[in-house]
């Protein structure tokens, strides 16, 4: 009797690259631990749902689901205060404005398992004191990630635990690339929220919108060829359903988050030939600043205690239109 589900580590072919494969029911997906902890591929049904790369070059930031981490979307001059403290993120001499810290970090291999009803592998990255990324961003984190596959489809598990003396603020995110499995006017985004934040240069104004009868409305599905947007929603929870709807396929996916992924990140390049992002993530642009301006429920910044834990999730299942 065949397994349902497997999961195996193996080189990427023709590649140095270590990937974990995980596989069962009709789906694939694949993650490089050694680029960013990304899980680059997701295939359902012989069918890729998210945009691959091409190579892996660079930083793993234009495919699959790049990590931002220990912040999300962007902080004003990579600069913010905390307890008084002023940070400025700086890596490799250069400001890192956007998307975190570790989407061009190894991550470490923690468990790749399967059982009877699915297939998992767990990851991890550490903010130790002596380390490079402690230097960074001087607060002992370690964030776990859990890929896993099942009957429901595509899960993400993901905790941060701060193993500092002190208080530690962190956000984390996905910066998710989808496949542009169709052609543009016959893919449809739906988001339930009809809340937007205001944006001035690509930096919130502090002003959330309603975007009902705009053009910014998705509440009730929007094609993507009308679609030009790099904007930030709010108001999201564990009961809101975002949806893309691939019509001349017959295809869905369907997208949660737990609650404490309050906002999503839409971007829509309509020059981008190979995908869009819908990007869970705990923060608001600038959310830091905000935290440090006393607007501590608009960042949403998530401040551990010294020895604390915290847990989120992202699930993504695929399915057919009716």
């Amino acid at each position: 009797m065949c397994a349902k589900y497997t999961a195996k580590t193996e080189m990427i072919p023709g590649l140095e690259i270590e990937q974990i494969v995980l596989e069962g029911e009709g789906q694939v997906a694949k993650l490089a631990p050694a680029k960013g902890g990304n899980l680059f591929s997701y295939v359902v049904d012989g069918l890729e749902m998210l945009e691959t790369p091409a190579n892996f070059d660079g930083a793993g930031t234009g495919y699959g689901f790049p990590v931002m981490f220990p912040y999300a979307n962007r902080i004003v001059d990579a600069t913010f205060q905390f307890k008084d403290k002023k940070y400025q993120v700086v890596k490799n001499g250069v400001p890192k404005v956007l998307h975190g810290i570790v989407n061009d970090e190894a991550f470490t291999v923690e468990d790749v398992c399967a059982c009877e009803d699915k297939a998992s592998a767990t990851i991890s990255i550490e903010f130790a004191p002596g380390g490079v990324l402690y230097t960074i961003f001087p607060f002992y984190l370690k964030l776990y990630m859990t890929y896993s596959i099942s009957k429901d489809g595509l899960r993400l598990d993901w905790a941060v635990e701060n193993k500092d003396s002190k208080e530690a603020p962190f956000g984390f995110g996905v910066h998710t690339f989808f496949n542009k499995l169709d052609p543009v006017t016959d893919t449809y985004v739906t988001v339930p929220n009809r809340l937007m934040m205001e944006t001035d240069n690509c930096y919130p104004t502090r002003k959330m919108l309603d975007t009902q009868g705009t053009s910014w409305d998705l509440s009730e599905g929007k094609c993507l060829a009308e679609m030009n947007f790099d904007n930030l929603f709010g108001g999201f929870d564990s009961t809101k359903v975002s949806t893309i709807e691939y019509r001349k396929s017959g295809r869905k996916l369907e997208l949660r988050a737990s609650d404490d992924m309050k906002y999503m990140v839409i971007f829509t390049p309509p020059m981008r030939a190979g995908g869009f992002c819908l990007e869970n993530q705990t923060n608001a642009t600038d959310g830091f600043n905000m935290l440090a301006q006393g607007k501590k429920d608009m960042g949403n910044v998530i401040v551990l205690p010294a020895g604390g834990r915290h847990e989120g999730w992202i699930t993504l299942q695929a399915g057919y239109l009716k």
